[in-house]
């Protein structure tokens, strides 16, 4: 960002958080700690940097799991998980979420706090709100650290995270560790952010158990498909019970779940030449935590991994098999063009995109698997 660009955006910060101020003293009732807090805040432009240039990944979906969830961070985990395993078993016992979860949103998060951010949290808010970033979302966040440093949970030096406002081991956003951090030691306010991980752990836990977690039931089944099946049952709308399943020809790698699984949804995270993954509601509650695909397969990857499971066997596809975000978004464009529904131009395959990919497979035909592919690109693009 040049010089000129950068002295605009603090000016409009300034007066942003001048008017901010005024709303936030009559909220807070014009507390000393909350003129504290806000006359604290400083414009920071590596936020702002940041926000405008977040990393394009060009790693396929497999990459990223195999990254992510890697045998290294496979092996810390489970020595977290059995130097921890007593009280681990407690959070697990109270809350009905497997430990083995817990433990890799923690490495997937934070690296096992190795990697919990040193932005001031206050200065990432505000910078974001002021610069009208999601306005609304950021000043409600930012308003929600102002409450957790009056709380007395932590202090205004203290309170640091991620350049977009995420804290502690499991990155936890303000609103997120008002509505749902616990002290697991029940002694003290909850602490997300200091050495001991229990207090994040069993936030995570508390999250999860509230937004719907079953409890005993995984988060995926990895399945075989037979030849001739049908792909367009595998949509994001399509959840069939096991049985139902088994009919249209599934088989299970391992052994079939029980009744308790309940209705799965046939996930395809790298088409019709990757893993396939009868996935469990528990899958959606961890989609809550994080909506990116890529984000629950590495989170669930890791879990059976840590468990002593041998996480997704199906290999994935070779790297040239994958569509560039930029390569996503031509796509979009050339369905665009041709009428089809694409949900924006954005260069990320939602539904709306898949679903009109799976209708030029089928019309071309194609495997109607609603991938984003080197084959359906050079069909369009080429």
């Amino acid at each position: 960002m040049n010089t000129a660009g950068s002295a605009r955006k603090e000016e409009n910060f300034s007066g942003w958080l001048g008017e901010f101020k005024i709303t936030a003293f009559e909220q807070f009732d014009s507390e000393l700690l909350v003129d504290e807090c806000l006359e604290s805040i400083r414009f920071n432009l590596d936020v702002i940097e940041k926000y405008n240039h977040q990393a394009e990944s060009t790693r396929s979906m497999g990459e990223y799991v195999e990254i992510a969830a890697s045998e290294a961070r496979a092996e810390t985990g489970r020595s977290k998980l059995a130097g921890n395993r007593e009280t681990l078993s407690e959070i697990e016992d109270l809350y009905g979420v497997d430990a083995a979860i817990l433990v890799a949103i923690w490495g997937i998060e934070t690296d096992y706090g190795r990697r919990m951010g040193d932005f001031r949290v206050l200065d990432s808010l505000a910078t974001l709100a002021g610069c009208g970033a999601r306005r609304e979302f950021f000043e409600a966040e930012l308003k929600a650290a102002v409450r957790i440093v009056l709380s007395g949970a932590v202090g205004i030096p203290e309170l640091k995270g991620s350049w977009a406002g995420a804290m502690g081991h499991t990155q936890f956003m303000p609103t997120n560790y008002l509505e749902f951090a616990v002290s697991f030691q029940e002694s003290r306010k909850p602490d997300i952010w200091g050495a001991c991980p229990l207090d994040a752990l069993a936030s995570a836990a508390n999250y999860l158990a509230k937004n719907g977690w079953q409890e005993g039931v995984r988060w995926s089944e990895e399945v075989v498909l037979p030849k001739g099946f049908d792909y367009l049952l595998a949509t994001e709308a399509n959840w069939m019970g096991i049985e139902e399943w088994k009919a249209a020809g599934v088989r299970f790698l391992d052994e079939q779940p029980s009744s308790e699984f309940g209705p799965a949804l046939l996930m395809l995270p790298a088409g019709k030449e990757g893993p396939a993954l009868l996935a469990s509601e528990n899958y959606n509650v961890l989609r809550s935590y994080n909506r990116a695909a890529a984000y629950v397969i590495s989170v669930g990857h890791l879990s059976d991994k840590i468990s002593g499971r041998a996480g997704i066997r199906t290999d994935w596809p070779p790297t040239g098999h994958h569509l560039s975000k930029q390569e996503v978004e031509d796509l979009q464009r050339a369905l665009a063009a041709r009428g089809y529904e694409t949900g924006g131009l954005d260069g990320l395959a939602g539904p709306a995109t898949r679903s009109s990919i799976r209708k030029v497979q089928q019309m071309s035909g194609l495997v109607p698997d609603g991938y984003p592919e080197r084959e359906i690109y050079n069909l369009l693009c080429g």
